[in-house]
C-alpha cells in the first residue's frame, strides 16, 4: 500500500510516497552529482584537447560545438534535477506533498511522520540508550 502519496515519477515508473521518499531523493542527489561532475570532464576535455592541439586545428569548430551541446544538456539536466530535488526538500520542510500543493490543500497539518528525521533516519547524536 502506499502511504501519504507525494506523485508519480516516469523517471523510476513507480509512486513516490512516504516509504521510498528517501530513495527518490537519493535518486535526485546522485542525479545532481552526476551531471556537475559530467560538466566538469566535458570542460577539463576541451581544456586538455586545446592545449595540446591549439585552438588552429582543423576540427576546433565542431569540438566547439560538441562542447557546447554537451555541456548545454549537463546544466539542463542540473537546473531541472536541482528544481525537483528542491521541491522535495520543501514539501519535507513543510509537511505537504506535492499533490496537496497543487491541490491547494492547506490548514494545520496532520502529524503522519512525514518528517526529515523519518526520511533520512536518525543521525547519531540523537539516539539514546
Amino acid at each position: 500500500s502506499l502511504k501519504k502519496m507525494d506523485h508519480h515519477c516516469i523517471w523510476i515508473n513507480n509512486c513516490i510516497g512516504i516509504l521510498n521518499q528517501k530513495n527518490f531523493i537519493l535518486f535526485l542527489l546522485y542525479v545532481s552529482i552526476y551531471c556537475i561532475w559530467n560538466f566538469v570532464i566535458i570542460f577539463t576535455g576541451a581544456i586538455i584537447y586545446v592545449q595540446l592541439n591549439g585552438i588552429h586545428f582543423k576540427y576546433f569548430n565542431l569540438m566547439k560545438l560538441v562542447f557546447l551541446i554537451l555541456s548545454a544538456i549537463s546544466v539542463f539536466f542540473l537546473l531541472f534535477v536541482v528544481d525537483f530535488l528542491w521541491e522535495q526538500m520543501i514539501g519535507i520542510i513543510e509537511n505537504q506533498t506535492i499533490v496537496e500543493s497543487r491541490k491547494l490543500v492547506f490548514g494545520r497539518p496532520v502529524y503522519h511522520n512525514f518528517k526529515i528525521g523519518n526520511i533520512y533516519g536518525k543521525c547519531k547524536a540523537d539516539i539514546r540508550g
